[in-house]
């Protein structure tokens, strides 16, 4: 018996597929934010362990106070801003909060979800640099 071979269509997609469309968009650039926030976070990491070595540690703020790390330092500040939000906005869609038998509105859970977010962060910001 002869097995009888079918042809599978491959629709031909271009490259930039995702610059057409604007939601497609909005997905890629959350999803490249986190390559920048990820080097922001080695690169924080790697200072911690150039503490024991005053001259690697100095080398490393020559690096740092750079204009070009000042930029990318700028661009990871923005692209995790964007990505905060963005996260905050899907979360605010997808959890359903119920008080006293109804739903509480997308709107005020991301309000909610936001406040918390600066609430921690200040406390964050109490904790490394005015040393509660």
């Amino acid at each position: 018996m002869t097995e009888k071979k079918t042809a599978t269509y491959v629709q031909k997609m271009p490259a930039s597929w995702w610059l057409r469309n604007p939601r497609y968009l909005a997905y890629m650039l959350r999803e490249l934010s986190s390559i920048f926030i990820l080097v922001y976070i080695l690169t924080f990491l790697v200072q911690i362990l150039l503490l024991r070595d005053r001259n690697a540690y100095d080398a490393f703020l020559a690096i740092v106070e750079s204009p070009f790390f000042v930029a990318f330092t700028a661009v990871a500040f923005a692209f995790a801003v964007y990505h905060g939000v963005t996260w905050w906005g899907l979360t605010s869609k997808v959890l359903q909060i119920s008080f006293r038998g109804k739903t509480v509105p997308p709107a005020l859970v991301l309000l909610g979800a936001i406040m918390m977010w600066a609430v921690v962060s200040f406390l964050v910001y109490l904790l490394l640099f005015r040393g509660v």
